[in-house]
């Protein structure tokens, strides 16, 4: 018992995608009937058939079976010349195996796709791009960018111009684009280019065709073209705005105004002329009152801090006036008197002659007194004056203090107005009265 095989061709090439056939001719050089198997050793055995896969020979005769190699389009497709064997296997007789070898030469092929993102790129000098380059083939691939620009306007250049890319692999390069000039002003402009990826010819292979990338760079000006009509809706904007304030909104603000401080006014200007009728002073009535005449009394808040200080058991009172300008009659409508280091002691407020922007030296006399008020220890005494009181033109206000015994530290007024404290006692009483109300034109 045998068996005999032979192949025909030995050896034959194919491209991937494409089939090649060989024919197995197997003779039974046995003496009884038996059925014989082909199978195919080696790599092209993952993408071949057999047809019949099994024969059945009488002793003597001789069967053909065909193989069909068709490799895949595919980059784990291995390429070159890839030996391979027909194994011939007997039922009947185990140990008539028989193996024919053959060479199958597998081409190597190109498939190369490229893509560039952005298509589209936008700004006033430079743009930048990614072109991805993918090898779908079965070997690695060189290849080189060729860039063209129909305007001649912009500055291509591709890093890197060239490279390799391996079989079922990615690669980048990338791109940038500056224009020869800048556009200061006007529309946008939208300049094209192209990339053209050639890939070089493998041995073997015929050339295949570059792939084209076609992209665009739009330029923007340094000054849009929206913009001297945005500056001019804005200047409407703006003088509209304007208009509606002193027509409108400003008219609104200023009755408004008036409205919130008329009964204020009328009630303060109520009771000065009160205090005035009891001091026996003339006092003109505030402007727009129902049934009055003349000029308008025009007042002015006040805010004064007086400060004295004296020595204890000083012989004569120091006394500080309040500086009034000329023509203007003062109302107080409240005192804070400040002892931050609990002196003992007096305050006399009077009504006294008013020297311009000088302070009082004459002994207040006991006709001009308005209040005396003895010091506490508590620091602040805060005394309010309703109606207020009124002093009229000529007249101001003057404080005399007279000290009994001195405060328990901190030192004089002027360590008081800097903030400072200079040891545990003092040697002065040192006081100071927050005066506040309004000065008014008589």
């Amino acid at each position: 018992m045998g068996t005999v095989a032979s192949l025909d061709p030995p050896a034959l090439a194919v491209a991937c995608g494409e089939s090649a056939t060989v024919a197995v001719t197997i003779r039974n050089t046995g003496a009884v009937v038996d059925l014989f198997q082909a199978t195919v050793l080696g790599d092209p055995a993952a993408w071949c058939q057999v047809e019949p896969a099994q024969v059945s020979l009488l002793p003597g005769n001789e069967g053909v079976v065909t193989v069909t190699f068709t490799p895949p389009p595919n980059p784990t497709t291995p390429y070159g010349e890839l030996r391979f064997g027909i194994r011939v296997q007997p039922q009947e007789d185990p140990d008539g195996v028989t193996v024919e070898e053959g060479v199958l030469t597998v081409h190597p092929y190109v498939d190369l796709r490229a893509e560039i993102v952005p298509q589209g790129a936008t700004g006033r000098r430079r743009g930048r791009y990614d072109v991805s380059i993918t090898n779908r083939g079965n070997a690695t691939v060189h290849f080189g960018c060729r860039v063209s620009d129909p305007n001649a306007a912009l500055a291509i250049t591709v890093a890197p111009p060239t490279s390799a890319v391996g079989p079922g692999t990615v690669t980048r390069a990338r791109v940038q684009v500056t224009t020869e000039r800048i556009l200061w002003r006007g529309a946008n402009q939208t300049l094209p280019f192209t990339i053209e990826v050639q890939a070089a010819a493998a041995p073997g292979v015929p050339p295949v065709p570059p792939v084209i990338l076609t992209a665009t760079f739009q330029q923007t000006p340094v000054i849009p073209a929206s913009m001297p009509r945005t500056l001019a809706t804005l200047a409407a904007l703006a003088l509209g705005a304007i208009v509606v304030w002193a027509v409108v909104v400003r008219p609104f603000v200023q009755q408004t105004a008036r409205a919130e401080v008329a009964a204020p006014l009328k009630q303060t200007d109520q009771n000065i002329h009160r205090i005035a009728d009891k001091v026996g002073v003339q006092v003109e009535p505030l402007q727009g009152e129902p049934g009055t005449t003349g000029a308008p009394a025009l007042t002015t808040p006040v805010f004064a801090l007086l400060v004295v200080s004296s020595a204890p058991k000083a012989s004569s009172a120091p006394t500080k006036e309040f500086a009034l300008d000329d023509g203007k009659a003062l109302s107080i409508s409240q005192l804070v008197i400040q002892n931050p280091y609990g002196a003992k002691g007096v305050l006399v407020f009077a009504s006294v002659k008013a020297k311009r922007n000088a302070p009082a030296s004459e002994p207040i006399a006991a006709a001009d007194k308005i209040l005396t008020q003895p010091l506490t220890e508590t620091g602040t005494q805060t005394i309010p004056f309703n109606p207020a009181i009124v002093l009229p033109p000529g007249r101001t206000l003057a404080i005399a203090l007279q000290c009994n015994q001195a405060g328990n530290g901190g030192g004089s007024a002027a360590d008081e107005g800097s903030g400072g404290t200079s040891g545990s006692g003092s040697a002065t009483c040192d006081v100071s009265t927050l005066v506040t109300g309004f000065s008014r034109t008589a």
